[in-house]
């Protein structure tokens, strides 16, 4: 069965709503990865920068489900919906939610991204902000950083 795939980038509002935003954030997944979880729904959420960046994937009608109540999230703002994709596989079977925070690694990536490509990151197509995030998602999760949040 195809996935089904939605991609958006938002500007995190998270930073100045909350003093301890790394709180906020593990609350935010612990939802996430649960309800996801439930309904058959994997996907990658990047928080650094000031902007939130995730991919949904899954039957349509459940990644369209959660997508309805991430729009009306007080925790971000501005978002940009990408071209939705469909594709065979998952790309993110191994996570009801993967997470890439801050990071020295994370920045790292950025900007060397920005540099061989050209642009910023956050200004991605739905294709390469895919690739992006699972390059990234793979690599914070096999290097062990951000350990609250994983």
């Amino acid at each position: 069965m195809p996935m089904f795939s939605l991609a958006y980038r938002s500007r995190n509002l998270i930073e100045g709503m909350f003093p301890d935003s790394l709180g906020e954030m593990q609350k935010l997944l612990d939802v996430s990865r649960a309800r996801n979880a439930g309904l058959g729904v994997t996907g990658a959420l990047i928080f650094n920068e000031g902007v939130f960046a995730q991919i949904l994937e899954g039957d349509e009608a459940a990644v369209r489900e959660i997508f309805k109540s991430i729009e009306k999230d007080p925790r971000h703002t501005g978002i940009v919906v990408l071209p939705s994709q469909t594709y065979d596989d998952r790309r993110f079977e191994k996570w009801s939610m993967a997470f890439v925070g801050p990071s020295k690694r994370a920045s790292d990536y950025y900007e060397r991204f920005s540099l061989i490509n050209g642009f910023e990151w956050t200004r991605a197509s739905a294709g390469a902000l895919l690739e992006i995030v699972l390059d990234l998602v793979e690599n914070e999760n096999s290097a062990g950083t951000n350990p609250k949040l994983n």
